[in-house]
Order: C-alpha cells, then sequence, then structure tokens
C-alpha cells in the first residue's frame, strides 16, 4: 500500500509534485477501499495473472514507476516486485527524493544477484549522471544520509542505490 504521508513533505521542492500528490492520492484510495466498491471492483479487473499467482501490484503503479524509471530487463524487474510489492510505495517515494539530489537525472532499476548467495537478488535503483564523480558521490551521500538510511528497515535489505556516472 501507499503511503503518501510520507511524500507530503518533499513535495513542495519539486514543480510536478502535485500531479504526483493526485496519483499518489488516487492509488492510496484504490488500495485501501473494499472490493465492492465500483473503483475497486474496475481495478481489480485491470489485475493480470501470470503463471499460477496473481500480481499483487497494480497496473496504474508499474505504468507510474515505467514513466519515472528505466526497467533493465523488465520482466525480471515486475518479477522482484511482485515477490516483494512493499518496495513499490518505497520507490515512489525515491523518486522524489532522487530528482531532489540529481536533478533531470534517467534512473534504472535492475534486479542484481548475487553470484556468491544462491538465489538472492537485490533491486538497483542505478542513478546516471553527468556530475563529476566527487560531487555525484557527495550528493549519493546526502540521500543516504538525508533520507535513505531512515528507509533501511522497509528494505530489508532487498533495495539499493548506484550510481552511473557519464
Amino acid at each position: 500500500m501507499l503511503h503518501s504521508s510520507s511524500l507530503t513533505s518533499t513535495f513542495p521542492e519539486v514543480p510536478w509534485a502535485s500531479e504526483v500528490k493526485k496519483v499518489v492520492s488516487a492509488i492510496s484510495l484504490w488500495s485501501g477501499s473494499t472490493a465492492t466498491s465500483p473503483e475497486a471492483l474496475a481495478a481489480t479487473q485491470n489485475w493480470q495473472v501470470v503463471g499460477a499467482s496473481t500480481v499483487r501490484i497494480a497496473p496504474i503503479e508499474v505504468e507510474l514507476l515505467e514513466q519515472w524509471y528505466t526497467f533493465r530487463e523488465r520482466e525480471k524487474v515486475l518479477w522482484f516486485l511482485e515477490e516483494n510489492p512493499f518496495l513499490v510505495s518505497l520507490l515512489l517515494d525515491a523518486y522524489v527524493e532522487v530528482e531532489n539530489y540529481f536533478p533531470h537525472s534517467k534512473v534504472f532499476l535492475e534486479v542484481v544477484s548475487d553470484p556468491e548467495v544462491e538465489g538472492w537478488d537485490q533491486l538497483f535503483a542505478y542513478i546516471r549522471t553527468f556530475l563529476p564523480i566527487d560531487q555525484a558521490l557527495a550528493q549519493l551521500d546526502k540521500l543516504d544520509e538525508e533520507w535513505f538510511l531512515d528507509q533501511l528497515d522497509q528494505v530489508d535489505d532487498l533495495f539499493n542505490f548506484n550510481l552511473e556516472v557519464v
């Protein structure tokens, strides 16, 4: 479920904040509604069946994430998010934060497997920036210190940031 309250404090800093707030509020209302409301029924009809399991993230959430992030190996990223749906709201919050520290940077989501631990995958948000390496690292440190470290209990060691300095 989305937690729009955690986004509220960051919205005034970005010009497109009001639009994001509307979308997050709509998703929050939808995810908190009962299955008998017309909105919930319409949204539920859009859910898909993948193999034998039902997708646990709403298509509108996937659509929003794909507007903000570029998925590397899309099916693998979607599978990972379906297995860890709690990361969706974190990713929505994260995009706003990344934009504050790395304006106009492209962000890629990629599932990375640990070669030393079988079956252990982690989702990375790679921030592509044109900043000089020392400045980019300083910004990443600020992002960590001022926001991401407070989120670590939510990510369960399944999500992290990295840089792609061009």
